[in-house]
């Protein structure tokens, strides 16, 4: 039996998984800690997240200008299973 979880969304667990993070870092990173993650770890996180284009470069920005590795010209597109992907 599967217990529902209260909250939608991913747990900070998953996210790290997904990312290729520690939970420590991504924790690190949540609480405003002074570090300095690089544009692929930001990059990584906005894949997990399933970011917009739009939505990686602010999150790129907040980090304080970390280089958004990923064409800004990318495009977030669904195959044919409907799971999103970028192109």
């Amino acid at each position: 039996m599967t217990r529902r979880r209260r909250t939608p969304g991913l747990r900070r667990e998953e996210l790290a998984l997904l990312a290729g993070i520690t939970t420590t870092w991504l924790t690190y990173l949540e609480q405003g800690r002074d570090v300095r993650p690089s544009g692929q770890v930001l990059d990584a996180l906005a894949r997990a997240l399933r970011l917009t284009g739009a939505e990686q470069e602010h999150l790129h920005r907040l980090a304080g200008g970390g280089r958004c590795t990923t064409s800004s010209s990318a495009t977030r597109v669904a195959s044919a299973s409907g799971t999103p992907g970028w192109a």
